[in-house]
């Protein structure tokens, strides 16, 4: 896992959405050897359903844990 990927032209326009609504742009990888997204070479990887869905999973636990936090402290 990286903190650091290369330049990527979906998080400019992201980056435009995020000035008037409020959210987060996030980008899962694919692996090392996968050609980029639009190529006609491109293979999803399965493996990458995976690790999504345990980060969303974990984000939400996170989320759910700070409104009870709050519950908490009021």
């Amino acid at each position: 896992m990286s903190r650091f990927a290369p330049y990527c032209p979906a998080a400019k326009t992201s980056a435009y959405f995020l000035e008037h609504r409020p959210g987060s742009f996030l980008r899962l990888g694919n692996g090392t050897d996968s050609q980029i997204l639009h190529s006609s070479k491109y293979d999803f990887n399965d493996g990458s359903l995976t690790t999504g869905a345990a980060m969303w999973g974990r984000l939400a636990e996170r989320y759910l844990d700070s409104l009870e936090r709050v519950r908490e402290d009021s």
